[in-house]
This record gives C-alpha cells, sequence and structure tokens, in this order.
C-alpha cells in the first residue's frame, strides 16, 4: 500500500506479546543437603521470570530472575529460593537463610529468598522445595538435562495475558 509516495510499514502483530510466558519442569525425589544429612527434596526448575509472571513475591530475599536464568548461572551464580515449609523446617525460620548454600545432586546453590506456604507450585499436590532457574538444571542433571537435551519432552509451559490485555484478544490470539 503506497500513499503520498511512501510506502505504509504495516507492523505484524505477535499474538505472543499479549502474553507473559512460563516454563517449569518439576523433579520430585532430588538429593540436596545443607551440610548435614542428604535428604530428598522436591526441586522445581522454572524461567527466569516464572514468579514475576504469576505474580508470587518472596517472604525474604528475592525470587529469580531472567538475569539468574542463564546456562550455568547468572551475576549471583546459581541461586535458588525455598518453600517457605523447607525454611521453617531446616532453617527454623532464620533471616540467615539468604546468602546461605544447599547441595543439590552434588551442586551448591546459593538461597536468595523464600517463597511463602499460600503458593505451592504449579501441580495440585506437588508442592516444591527449592525452585531454581532453568540455566542451573544442565549443572544439577548433568546428562539428564531437559534443556540440552533437545528431543526433551518434559517442560510444561504456562502464559498468562499481560496487564491491560482482555481474555478475547488472548483467546484471538
Amino acid at each position: 500500500y503506497v500513499k503520498e509516495n511512501r510506502a505504509l510499514e504495516i507492523q505484524p502483530v505477535d499474538p505472543l506479546e499479549r502474553f507473559r510466558l512460563v516454563t517449569v519442569e518439576i523433579l520430585p525425589g532430588v538429593q540436596g543437603t545443607d551440610g548435614g544429612e542428604m535428604q530428598p527434596i522436591n526441586a522445581l526448575f522454572a524461567s527466569g521470570d516464572f514468579f514475576g509472571a504469576l505474580g508470587v513475591g518472596p517472604v525474604i530475599g528475592r525470587t529469580f530472575t531472567p538475569a539468574d536464568d542463564v546456562y550455568g548461572g547468572g551475576p549471583d551464580g546459581a541461586v535458588a529460593v525455598v518453600s517457605e515449609d523447607l525454611w521453617r523446617r531446616r532453617f527454623r525460620g532464620s533471616n540467615d537463610v539468604l546468602g546461605s548454600r544447599l547441595v543439590v545432586e552434588g551442586t551448591p546453590v546459593t538461597i536468595v529468598g523464600v517463597i511463602p506456604r499460600r503458593f505451592r507450585g504449579v501441580d495440585v499436590g506437588q508442592p516444591f522445595d527449592i525452585a531454581m532457574p532453568f540455566g542451573v538444571e544442565p549443572l544439577i542433571r548433568g546428562k539428564r538435562s531437559v534443556v540440552t537435551n533437545q528431543r526433551a519432552l518434559l517442560l510444561t509451559v504456562i502464559v498468562r495475558l499481560r496487564p491491560g490485555q482482555t481474555i478475547s484478544a488472548g483467546t484471538a490470539a
């Protein structure tokens, strides 16, 4: 379409721009320790904006962010958030949990926050103890990593409308 000898620029609308996308993988029964006895814990790996997209803030500390979600860990290295239940059970609700390290499947991760008890995860009946960004997952899982395995089919994708988007705009996408 040309108007006044100028091409009219038509910008295609990406339907996914209406959504915030996050991915998650739940891994029950990994081995973890805070320096004591190894215990099975339920781990959750998620995209960097997972908690932000779902509107979940920490009880103390911070959640992980897209900056943390890079291969091998972000600027603070391999980070994690723990559930309020694990925090109360293993760390007696102490604020000293922030900056402490857990060893998950032989890999040390630094705790940066505690997620409130009201958020139990995305699978009913499958609460998590520790959540880490996907960028850390290859360190924890090694050859079993779904991040580095192009044939992995075990990811859950969650979409949420961005603020200001309508349900009808979302369903039209």
